[in-house]
């Protein structure tokens, strides 16, 4: 089976586009730093992944750098900090659950009382709800708690309904709010989120210009959506839409940007399900091709080359399936061997990498019959 990437790799990638809109000097600089460092630190708690941790604790001291002393940024980053040193001289921290603590302690609570004095929607208070959406972002990010996504959607549809559609901010807000109404469909199943969190991103997307550094971010947002609903309803009017988008998103990015990758993965599979539907040869043929660019585009030791790797595999035994030639599940053994073997344990997919090439060799087995093929298999 394809690679599904974790929970929390769309939040980080989320963050990661927040922080692009708000450079150094930006008034919500430093909280986008914090809050991409969170979500990093709690995938690290997840999969292990010392990358994830080291620039985690990056961002914090970045934080630190920029931070007035008596912001509730600053603060939190010297907590995260700390909670990243107990973590590795001693057991691990529960470093979201700490967060999560402190936002109720702290952040929560004086944005609440900051917001009970003003009484108008101006951009002042604008601006501070913006910063208690993103508070409930975090949480919900790293807790999957579904009391903070109801008050924090609220949140966010207030500051989306008093901003302009000509601010700078407007299409981000929309896509922010858009993604956790689907992060609450995802939880609660709920379709009137999913519809909504379509309409928004819609919104996003047709405020934002081509040239724009984030179109294909919110272009690919909305065709992840749109497959969802065809994964619900099957409709292949969706599966169309989303195809035309992620192909969009594709030709909007140039081949050294760091995004590419995921990009190509994404057509890939949206490729691979409409073959699975309808049967035709060249959609496989194309999502093979896509995933081979996306393996090229991504350095070795990158942590999701590995599910590059395995969609390629997974594409090439379908292609044996269809027409036999040998080459073919040859090196999808191959891929499927060498990915198991840089998959460590523990690591959520080992156990899907592992049943792949379990099948892949069972099938070879089948074909000629040694008897090595079954016992590893």
């Amino acid at each position: 089976m394809n690679d599904v990437s974790p929970d929390l790799d769309v939040p980080i990638n989320l963050y990661r586009d927040v922080l692009r809109l708000r450079p150094r000097g930006h008034p919500d600089h430093p909280f986008s730093l914090l809050s991409l460092g969170v979500a990093l630190a709690a995938r690290m708690q997840r999969q292990h992944d010392e990358a994830d941790g080291t620039e985690g604790k990056s961002l914090f001291s970045q934080v630190l750098d920029v931070a007035l002393e008596d912001s509730y940024a600053y603060h939190a980053a010297v907590l995260a900090l700390g909670c990243t040193a107990k973590s590795e001289m001693d057991q691990p921290t529960e470093l979201s659950q700490i967060i999560q603590n402190d936002l109720e302690d702290r952040g929560v609570q004086r944005l609440d009382a900051a917001l009970q004095s003003i009484f108008h929607p101006d951009s002042c208070k604008n601006a501070l709800l913006d910063h208690l959406g993103i508070l409930f972002c975090v949480r919900f990010d790293c807790l999957g708690d579904l009391g903070d996504p109801e008050r924090a959607i609220s949140t966010l549809e207030v500051v989306v309904q008093f901003t302009s559609d000509d601010h700078p901010d407007k299409s981000l807000r929309l896509n922010t709010l858009g993604r956790l109404l689907f992060s609450r469909y995802q939880l609660s199943g709920g379709v009137t989120d999913l519809e909504r969190s379509i309409c928004f991103l819609a919104d996003a997307v047709q405020l934002t210009s081509d040239g724009h550094p984030d179109k294909s971010s919110w272009l690919k947002n909305l065709g992840h959506l749109l497959l969802a609903r065809y994964e619900c309803f099957g409709d292949v009017t969706d599966l169309e839409r989303s195809i035309s988008l992620q192909g969009d998103a594709v030709q909007l990015i140039s081949d050294g940007h760091p995004d590419k990758p995921f990009l190509l993965n994404n057509l890939g599979s949206l490729l691979s399900a409409r073959y699975y539907r309808f049967g035709d040869i060249a959609n496989l043929e194309k999502s093979i091709s896509l995933f081979e660019d996306a393996v090229k585009f991504t350095p070795d030791g990158h942590p999701d080359k590995p599910s590059w790797l395995n969609n390629l595999g997974h594409s090439l035994s379908s292609r044996y399936d269809r027409f036999g030639d040998i080459a073919d599940l040859e090196k999808s053994i191959s891929l499927f061997a060498d990915i198991v073997k840089f998959t460590p344990d523990g690591h959520p997919a080992k156990p899907s990498r592992l049943n792949n090439l379990s099948h892949s060799l069972s099938t070879r087995y089948e074909r000629f019959g040694d008897i090595a093929d079954l016992e590893k298999s």
